[in-house]
């Protein structure tokens, strides 16, 4: 039997989790923009990946090294980060 994890989520545009809807690590997945969200030990939320919300829609590395490449508002640590979470996400 295979388990199945969902984090908390939303399908609203531009909809993100306040502080007191995480935990400190846990994770909030925004479906209509594709963006992931976190908690902070400060207690703030954070974006993971920045502005890299559509690299993740990727289907291939090569995909994803055209977009960061395209993408001249990113940088190096934001589209470093989307291709880690698109690769570990598969």
């Amino acid at each position: 039997m295979s388990n199945t994890i969902q984090h908390k989520r939303s399908s609203t545009s531009s909809d993100t989790p306040s502080a007191s809807d995480l935990l400190v690590g846990e994770i909030a997945v925004n479906t209509a923009d594709g963006k992931i969200y976190t908690k902070h030990t400060d207690g703030s939320i954070v974006e993971l990946g920045g502005a890299s919300g559509a690299l993740l829609a990727a289907n291939n590395l090569s995909d994803l090294t055209n977009a960061a490449t395209a993408r001249s508002n990113l940088d190096v640590d934001q589209a470093g980060t989307a291709v880690a979470l698109a690769i570990a996400l598969g």
